[in-house]
């Protein structure tokens, strides 16, 4: 019975995988973020409607029109940080769709019916994905990639449309990367929101949260690979040094299970390898003991499992490898007990690990 349960857990520790775990609406910042890209859609709809209209009866475009759609994102802007201010810099994200247009009706430069339909559909395009984008903000959760679709889908069609009555300037595919790259890409990439599920600049994850697994709610499996930062460092060039760090635990009756995690300094140290891959970087694990480490690149999830009660004490120790030119301190390590366990797999309360170098 003892074996069964043991070898149970170390099973479902070894199978965990990401969970995304979507953070409810209601974030101010969140909304207030939501409100300038919805704006900055409605700038970009409003600008290529300008501009359509200019095409459609071979006119300059109109300038009180231009400026009629700045005024108007300007004004949204500044009521949606009258609350708070958000990210999201008005003059980055007016850039980014100023530039966008630009290189739209630099493509599109017949006069006509055809040029302006096609014109009208850029800007219907962009506003539908940056729509997209608002409401996934807003709620903090991942873009749906349906609502993208159903906006690409429409672009598509129009510009069939456009060109059946006599093709004009304004390659589908060109313009279409334009409008990804510029009005959305562009924008998207100011609103660097940690939980949101998009990878913004300055995160290398985000899967939907603002949790890892150094929160007691965050269960060990499945693991959570993106910490609450949305940022994992790396080292920077040049040569790494060992550097060796030993988790300890203490517990107030025997445990024959125990997971830990161990938050490292993601800057400052690494470890060779990754998820599963790390099993030669742990040693010191109790004789007989079964070892199941999963590294997170951010942290290390360490499950052991025994046949007899683990003696308190040293638990396991970590190979590093120290990046060049940081100094390390025990202090930029924390450890973690998600589960401990006793030879029936009834859960043991009260255990508690520590840090040390080496």
């Amino acid at each position: 019975m003892r074996k069964t349960i043991i070898a149970a857990g170390l099973a479902a520790l070894v199978a965990g995988g990401l969970a995304s775990r979507a953070m409810a609406g209601g974030d101010p910042a969140a909304k207030c973020a939501s409100a300038k890209q919805k704006a900055s859609g409605k700038k970009a709809a409003a600008k290529f409607g300008c501009y359509s209209k200019a095409a459609s009866k071979a006119l300059q475009v109109d300038q009180a029109c231009l400026t009629k759609a700045e005024d108007t994102f300007t004004a949204a802007f500044t009521k949606a940080d009258s609350n708070g201010a958000c990210v999201g810099d008005a003059a980055a994200v007016e850039a980014a769709v100023d530039g966008c247009i630009s290189n739209v009706t630099g493509q599109i430069t017949d006069t006509g019916k055809c040029p302006g339909a096609k014109l009208k559909a850029a800007g219907k395009k962009a506003a539908g994905k940056l729509g997209c984008l608002a409401k996934a903000t807003a709620k903090k959760i991942p873009l749906d990639q349906t609502c993208l679709q159903k906006a690409t889908d429409k672009f598509t069609a129009a510009f069939t449309k456009a060109d059946a009555a006599g093709a004009c300037s304004g390659d589908v595919n060109m313009v279409e990367q334009a409008i990804d790259g510029g009005c959305f890409a562009g924008v998207l990439n100011e609103f660097p929101i940690c939980g949101d599920g998009n990878i913004e600049h300055g995160e290398t994850c985000d899967d939907g949260n603002t949790v890892d697994e150094s929160d007691a709610s965050v269960p060990p499996s499945p693991s959570d690979t993106c910490p609450k930062t949305c940022h994992i460092d790396a080292c920077g060039p040049g040569t790494t040094t060992a550097l060796s760090a030993s988790v300890n635990f203490t517990a107030p009756a025997n445990v024959f299970g125990l997971t830990v995690f161990l938050d490292y300094p993601d800057a400052k140290v690494a470890i060779t390898g990754s998820g599963g891959g790390v099993t030669g970087s742990i040693s010191n694990t109790p004789p007989g003991a079964l070892s199941s480490p999963n590294d997170l690149d951010y942290g290390l999830l360490e499950g052991v499992v025994s046949g007899s009660a683990i003696p308190p004490g040293r638990l396991f120790t970590v190979a590093f490898q120290q990046c060049p030119g940081v100094t390390v301190a025990v202090g930029d390590f924390a450890c973690f007990v998600k589960d401990a366990s006793d030879d029936q797999g009834n859960p043991v309360p009260g255990v508690t690990c520590t840090v040390s170098i080496p």
